[in-house]
């Protein structure tokens, strides 16, 4: 979920990244 960080862009996609991974990888 490194990705994360480009998608902050946007935001939804990080939070969508979120709830398909799972809060463990809010930590990312």
């Amino acid at each position: 979920m490194k990705e994360v960080k480009k998608t902050s862009i946007g935001g939804q996609a990080l939070i969508e990244g979120i709830m398909m991974k799972g809060p463990s990888k809010i930590a990312t």
